[in-house]
């Protein structure tokens, strides 16, 4: 038989259905590994690759991994589960582990194929992670990968068995599309019309033409995977896209009202929704974006939207937030008029900063649970105002929800998740059935390496995994010989690192907007810094002992080193 056209069972409702399906890309992936551990070529039809829903208990993604003759078959839920068993089986087997930054594939004679009896099935429904539009280096802002960037993070997240990436990475040619008419393609080499300076300066770095080819190209390598991808919609006018000087000349679309400076440029603003067509107008960039992009993505269908997000429409705050109200269900509307069967995704985001508890309790209760799920963004978020925690949203145990990290901003690049406040609140999650998943957003892309392992690790788990576990596992199979000597400098700063958040960045802490030292501040922070910190420097001597031969170590060296001056620098800056 030819082990690369085996023929899987997939359910099609009650009916068995007999496809073919072609699995040229795994063999090649384990033939590729194979070479890299022991020099030689794989044995031909050495893994037999299989999908069969039924391996799943849960309905989840899951895979089973079991001797079979002189090889071993991987059998998956779907595809993206056969991708988690083949590069299961190179971890267990192969000795190999993945990171962002790099595989660690070692040396051996063997692949040893014997006594292999796994089954592993996902905690989480969605295991994803979000790309967003703020510029850096390369390392951290995706806006800046091109295809062969896109391939490594897509195989990683299937490496770490995530399954939804989502892009927010600056502007695409959607407009283009959409209105061919009205938006022409702009010269690349000249200045983008219509582009603000500093913040709001969304200049491209390559043409749009490129800009859509690419995320074609880029979810077209990610669904013939198995990953899922959600589309946004609903007021997609906003700083990362803003409306071209084309659109606004031609069509001429009258605003909602703005009640304060922020996004109030035109290019920004929110088209007026409440009459005309403004919103069907809103809809084509949807539909267009599905159309363009979307092809071969894996059902069901999922959208994503934020309201009306951060806007302040009215000064008088009822008003402002029936207006919120109104727009989503103007666009879950439409949603389930044009897209039926999709999943919709309602971010949390708004919620934090402009709702109140009991206004998210009421208007969830509207809401149809087989169809909309609260995708949280910030369930680490530390507030005075208790009311801003998803805990007091009504959520556990009654409507479909994630969990969630965040990591901002673009200014503060370093290691800083405060994990025994994610542990504390995940433990309120971890059995409740309506916690539909674990996701990440990290504003800046790869910032905090440590962190992407716990966050992949938990994702996954049927139980937490503490970051203390995580940690030794992270260096034991990243480091080599260097593991111990790493390890012990991770635990040196871990507790500086979280001594602030990701809602603040420590420089703008410490010292006001304008540069000005912020003595208030400061004060509080000598009496509660000043132990960590200082333990913290022991990292300094530690790090000087291990050999910079690996690159691995090199770049988390000085990541560890560049967190510990950040917070000595803001304590002492006085």
């Amino acid at each position: 038989m030819n082990m690369n056209k085996l023929l899987c069972a997939v359910f099609a409702g009650t009916a068995l259905a007999a496809v073919a399906v072609e699995f040229d890309l795994q063999n090649a992936e384990f033939a590729r590994y194979h070479k890299a551990i022991t020099g030689r070529d794989a044995p031909k039809g050495a893994i037999a690759f299989a999908i069969d829903p039924k391996v799943s208990k849960s309905g989840r993604d899951a895979y089973s991994i079991v001797s079979a003759g002189k090889g071993a078959a991987i059998t998956g839920s779907n595809m993206r589960s056969v991708w988690y068993g083949l590069y299961d089986l190179l971890e267990r087997r192969g000795g190999c582990h993945w990171f962002w930054d790099g595989d660690v594939v070692p040396k051996r004679d063997s692949i040893d194929l014997s006594n292999l009896d796994v089954h592993e099935e996902a905690h989480y429904e969605y295991r994803a992670i979000r790309y967003f539009a703020h510029r850096g280096l390369t390392r951290f802002q995706a806006e800046q990968w091109g295809l062969d960037d896109w391939k490594r993070e897509i195989d990683w997240l299937l490496k770490r068995r995530l399954n939804t990436f989502m892009l927010r990475i600056g502007q695409d040619d959607v407009f283009q599309r959409a209105f061919p008419e009205t938006c022409p393609y702009p010269d690349a080499s000249k200045p983008q019309p219509g582009m603000y300076s500093g913040y709001n300066d969304r200049t491209l770095f390559w043409s749009l033409e490129f800009r859509g080819k690419l995320r074609q190209d880029l979810h077209r390598y990610a669904f013939e995977r198995g990953l899922m991808a959600p589309e946004d919609f609903g007021t997609m006018s906003h700083w990362y896209s803003p409306t071209p000087d084309s659109y606004l000349a031609a069509k001429k679309p009258p605003f909602l009202p703005q009640s304060n400076s922020t996004h109030a440029e035109p290019h920004l603003r929110v088209w007026d929704i409440r009459e005309g067509n403004w919103a069907e107008e809103y809809w084509k960039l949807t539909k267009t974006a599905i159309d363009a992009y979307d092809q071969g993505a894996p059902e069901p269908r999922l959208l994503h939207t934020i309201g009306l997000g951060e806007r302040r429409c009215y000064k008088d705050r009822k008003a402002n937030f029936d207006l919120k109200v109104k727009t989503l269900n103007q666009f879950l509307g439409m949603a389930k008029r044009d897209y039926p069967d999709a999943k919709l995704l309602i971010a949390g985001w708004d919620f934090y900063h402009t709702w109140k508890a009991e206004e998210v309790r009421e208007y969830l209760k509207t809401l149809d649970k087989d169809r909309v799920i609260l995708w949280d963004y910030e369930a680490d978020y530390q507030s005075p105002r208790t009311d801003r925690i998803f805990t007091n949203w009504d959520v556990i145990g009654k409507f479909p929800y994630t969990y969630s990290i965040f990591l901002a901003y673009e200014k503060a690049l370093d290691a800083r998740a405060n994990y025994p406040l994610i542990e504390k609140r995940q433990k309120l999650v971890q059995n409740d059935p309506f916690c539909k998943g674990y996701i990440f957003w990290p504003e800046s892309s790869h910032t905090d390496t440590l962190l992407l392992r716990f966050f992949t690790a938990n994702a996954w788990s049927s139980k937490p995994i503490p970051h203390g576990e995580v940690l030794d596992e992270f260096c034991a199979s990243r480091y080599g010989a260097n593991a111990e000597a790493m390890k012990a400098a991770w635990k040196a700063v871990l507790p500086a690192s979280w001594l602030r958040d990701w809602g603040n960045n420590y420089s703008t802490a410490v010292l006001g907007i304008g540069g000005e030292v912020n003595t208030d501040v400061l004060g509080g922070l000598i009496g509660k810094w000043e132990k960590p910190v200082s333990a913290a420097k022991v990292a300094f001597e530690i790090l000087q002992r291990v050999p910079w031969n690996d690159p691995l170590v090199q770049r988390d060296a000085i990541d560890i080193a560049r967190m510990v001056l950040d917070r000595a620098i803001a304590l002492h800056v006085w």
